[in-house]
């Protein structure tokens, strides 16, 4: 392909000029740099150890604590905004969530639009299949989980994940056949959509308004147990948006970079991330409680939870 030979020839330059000493950018760093990315001059992509997270990030030169390694242009990230703005916003509904709007707007540019699609250099460093979620798991490996909240919650997702499809099919795809064919918008590759929009956005605050953003580049960075979470979204001088990623501690040259994901249990972690950490703080085991109308005190019990912020309507 068109893609892959730019890709063997970058790769070709890089290793020459490796041995020189000299620092190349790869094909997905120079579209970076053309979409306003600051910071890559410290940072690069590297292939870590299975036992280190596999694929991250990590630094080119000393970094302190708290420096400002990487700034990226909302207007280069997979948002509900940027898609609407693409030619696909006349054919999604006002009212379709985010994530969907984010799932269709990645699938459209990589199976339609495909090699000439201007997200290609990012999507062609995205894994095919979401390693290790529970999502993916087949059912002999789902049984082990039996008894767990990780079964319980893989099940109902991925129900969930059927009936949703289901409904984008006659609201989106099949109303637009020529744009959506279901011959390539089809279920599995909407759940990879979303598993793979899950494992790698942020969620950020702007202007008061939640937003959940898929970072080309940041979403390299591996996380461990002690790595703070260290991005947030600012405003530029310019008055542009964008993701800024801190140094959540020092680090020498050839050192790997974490940042955190947040307050997050192995459990979730293993459902959209497919991984657990060993020692993780904020680990837990979830407790489903219920209670009939007519227990005795029920509806002092209820206050009680109520005060203490259970929610026993929750799922």
């Amino acid at each position: 392909s068109t893609w892959g030979l730019l890709l063997f020839s970058f790769e070709m330059e890089r290793r020459v000029a490796a041995s020189a000493g000299a620092v190349v950018a790869t094909p997905f760093e120079a579209w970076l740099r053309g979409r306003g990315v600051e910071g890559l001059d410290s940072l690069e992509i590297h292939e870590f150890d299975a036992a280190e997270g596999g694929r991250g990030v990590r630094s080119r030169s000393a970094i302190t604590r708290g420096a400002q390694i990487l700034s990226v242009p909302l207007s280069a990230c997979w948002t509900a905004e940027n898609a609407r703005a693409s030619s696909l916003g006349p054919l999604l509904p006002p009212d379709l969530r985010e994530d969907d709007v984010i799932a269709i707007h990645m699938l459209y540019e990589k199976n339609m639009v495909a090699e000439a699609s201007t997200w290609a250099p990012h999507l062609s460093l995205l894994p095919e299949t979401p390693p290790y979620s529970s999502l993916f798991f087949n059912d002999d490996e789902l049984e082990l989980l039996v008894g767990s909240d990780v079964h319980a919650y893989t099940v109902a997702l991925r129900e969930q994940i059927r009936a949703d499809f289901a409904t984008l099919v006659e609201t989106v795809f099949r109303p637009n056949p020529s744009v959506f064919p279901l011959s390539r918008f089809t279920v599995e590759e909407y759940r990879w959509a979303l598993c793979t929009l899950w494992s790698r956005a942020m969620d950020v605050v702007l202007d008061g308004q939640r937003l959940r953003v898929m970072v080309p580049f940041a979403d390299m960075f591996n996380t461990r147990a002690d790595a703070p979470v260290c991005h947030d979204v600012v405003r530029r001088a310019d008055g542009s948006a964008a993701i800024h990623v801190l140094a959540g501690a020092d680090a020498r040259r050839g050192d790997q970079l974490y940042i955190g994901y947040g307050a997050v249990a192995n459990s979730k972690l293993l459902r959209f991330y497919g991984f657990v950490l060993d020692t993780n703080p904020h680990d837990n085991v979830e407790v489903r409680l219920a209670m009939a109308p007519e227990a005795p005190l029920y509806a002092a019990k209820m206050k009680a939870y109520a005060s203490a912020g259970i929610d026993l309507a929750a799922p």
